[in-house]
């Protein structure tokens, strides 16, 4: 993504969330619905459910921390949980819920954590760009390798606004470098899911 993308795009949360009110923060940072925010983080949390130890958690994308404090009204432990998101205000208001958080995009990931989520982080990386493929590939490269057990992530498979969409040969063509791939197709979405080690399954349901 170019400067002038980032900032069109930091631009529009910013917008988004001076519309909001306290009762529907979650559109402030992309939603619709909440319920359809939270059904995503369950999926999301699917991962690592049942770990014995506390998990190092990435979310890409993390807004103003709505999905930690889910995690926390779920009995989930965020001791490790580490936000990263473009928008300086999303990150000042993660922090000040007591959430470790960094400006900062996902190519600049420097460090490894034990799960990586992008919950609608994709859908909204490529607002208004014409070849989406590159963006995303770069950035699945960086998170997949500061990763060491699973990454979860989201795109669009049908049409909303000016968003991309992708047909499952676009996912594929994504995803067809890396093992252990699993993917559902979920009303607009896929939910993708890869797992480091094992063979490649590339299964679409």
């Amino acid at each position: 993504m170019d400067e002038l993308n980032k900032e069109h795009l930091i631009d529009c949360y910013r917008m988004w969330y001076s519309l909001a009110d306290a009762s529907n923060l979650h559109q402030g940072v992309g939603w619709t619905k909440r319920e359809i925010q939270e059904q995503r983080f369950a999926r999301a949390s699917e991962m690592f459910k049942g770990e014995e130890l506390t998990p190092h958690i990435l979310d890409i994308g993390c807004g103003i921390g709505h999905y930690p404090l889910w995690l926390q009204r779920n009995g989930y432990l965020t001791t490790h949980y580490t936000g990263i998101d473009l928008v300086p205000e999303f990150v000042q208001r993660c922090r000040e819920q007591g959430f470790k958080a960094f400006e900062k995009d996902a190519k600049s990931i420097n460090r490894d954590y034990d799960y990586s989520v992008a919950i609608g982080t994709f859908h909204y990386l490529i607002y208004d760009c014409t070849d989406p493929l590159p963006i995303i590939e770069q950035r699945l490269k960086r998170i997949y390798k500061h990763t060491r057990k699973e990454f979860f992530f989201t795109l669009l498979r049908t049409a909303l606004d000016e968003y991309h969409t992708f047909s499952p040969i676009d996912v594929k063509e994504l995803l067809q470098n890396y093992n252990n791939v699993d993917i559902k197709e979920d009303g607009k979405e896929y939910f993708i899911k890869i797992q480091k080690g094992g063979h490649m399954s590339n299964k679409v349901v």
